[in-house]
């Protein structure tokens, strides 16, 4: 049978920046392609050996159940495409935000209702919703606690940016954060997709 496409839209699996996104269903991998070509893995549950011998079995065509049931396991065991949703719920999935607070409710009704986790597994899972689908929070106008639960930074350094910003007026990129005393710099560059600077 020909997969091939007239054109990528038929894929309908693009997100509102032009990211095409896709799943290795067996490779339990969530992956990204970039509107400049760049193939990035935004999660990756696969167990390696087992993953390399289903391979090692198609190549060799010799693919039989176990070959393709042994690759299952993490939070995600053979995820369903993205490929085969509409582009609409892909959209608004991308642009779905949230605290982290509410991305914990969202997994914990989740679990409430069968999904299975362990307790670990819940916590890398709303960490990453939080980093890749938080709310965004104005740098500018932001209080010091909103600083804080917003972009997981400690409550001393979400103080610090705050005073800064008094004295010395609104910052105009990330980089002008580095100007606070005694901030976790790491911590604040990591978060800085977050970042708004509204004035």
């Amino acid at each position: 049978m020909d997969y091939r496409l007239d054109s990528l839209e038929e894929l309908d699996a693009f997100d509102s920046y032009g990211n095409l996104w896709g799943t290795h269903v067996y490779s339990d991998q969530l992956f990204v392609i970039t509107p400049q070509g760049d193939y990035r893995v935004l999660l990756d549950e696969g167990d390696p050996e087992q993953v390399a011998a289903l391979e090692s079995a198609f190549f060799g065509n010799q693919v039989d159940e176990d070959a393709l049931f042994a690759t299952g396991r993490g939070v995600a065991p053979w995820m369903a495409s993205v490929t085969f949703g509409a582009a609409d719920i892909l959209v608004s999935a991308y642009r779905m935000r949230n605290t982290r607070e509410r991305w914990a409710k969202i997994v914990d009704d989740m679990v409430s209702r069968g999904a299975e986790a362990t307790d670990e597994e819940i916590e890398r899972i709303i960490d990453f919703l939080t980093a890749h689908y938080g709310t965004k929070v104005n740098i500018n106008k932001a209080s010091a606690q909103e600083l804080s639960n917003s972009l997981g930074i400690s409550m001393p350094d979400a103080t610090s940016i705050v005073d800064y910003r008094t004295r010395n007026g609104a910052f105009g990129k990330v980089e002008g954060l580095k100007a606070v005393p005694h901030i976790d710099w790491k911590a604040i560059e990591s978060q800085k997709d977050r970042i708004e600077f509204l004035k």
